[in-house]
């Protein structure tokens, strides 16, 4: 079975749907990077897959239990860090424990969960370091130890590195591949990158139209972090670039 499950979902926004009839799977330790043109959709989907809105037809499940704001088993991280500036890096990491069924445990749990994935996000040092001191690479670092401080199965990211520098990117790009595979957790993950995409993806979908659906789904060749510019991935992107249609694809290329 699958971990995540959505089935027939449809959202509409001031009476325009944004998309309808869409399944959507994903299995477990899969990393699943979503794509499509700009407006589609894809932040929208995210959140509702993440449970932070509600469809308004279908059900999202994971592991077989629908999907709730604040639940435990999901950790999302977005586009920007969102960090409290009032707070150290590791209160704002330990903020992620708040919420649903990770808010259990003593603190002295909570201490060391939190210095445990400071110091998987190259972080330990930093721990009493103020947001207003940190680069963009590291913002996003503790924004994702915020996500995985809570040990989910399904780890939510909305194009999490698309204000970092190409080099920065792809660092945080081969941290996230090596912490999913450290803590075990999926990833659905929201990026406008093809190369992105391609990089670090088991398999890559595209939602597109209006409303939105799913169009195609495919498996890149070879194991991520893969090597950019080989045939087969050139070969793949020239094949997801043509299913866009050149009038629906502004999407970014870190060619």
């Amino acid at each position: 079975m699958a971990l995540l499950q959505a089935r027939g979902l449809a959202f509409a926004h001031a009476g325009r749907p944004v998309f309808a009839g869409l399944d959507l799977e994903v299995g477990t330790r899969e990393i699943v990077c979503l794509v499509g043109p700009s407006g589609s959709g894809k932040s929208t989907l995210l959140q509702v897959l993440a449970g932070l809105v509600p469809p308004q037809a279908g059900e999202v499940r994971l592991a077989g239990e629908p999907v709730r704001a604040g639940g435990g088993g999901t950790g999302v991280v977005f586009q920007a860090p969102t960090l409290l500036p009032w707070l150290t890096v590791a209160e704002n990491v330990a903020f992620g424990l708040r919420f649903g069924s990770t808010a259990a445990g003593s603190r002295a749990e909570r201490q060391r969960r939190v210095a445990g994935v400071l110091s998987q996000v190259g972080l330990a040092a930093d721990a009493q370091r103020y947001p207003g001191a940190l680069s963009g690479g590291m913002a996003q670092r503790v924004a994702l130890a915020r996500a995985l401080v809570r040990e989910p199965e399904l780890i939510f990211l909305d194009e999490p590195f698309s204000a970092l520098d190409a080099l920065t990117r792809e660092a945080m790009q081969d941290l996230l591949l090596a912490l999913a595979t450290e803590h075990r957790s999926a990833v659905l993950m929201v990026t406008h990158d093809l190369d992105e995409a391609l990089r670090i993806a088991d398999r890559i979908v595209l939602l597109k139209g209006s409303p939105a659906r799913l169009t195609g789904g495919w498996c890149p060749p070879g194991r991520a972090p893969r090597v950019h510019r080989s045939a087969g991935l050139n070969a793949l992107r020239e094949t997801l670039l043509h299913a866009l249609g050149a009038a629906e694809a502004p999407l970014q290329s870190a060619a």
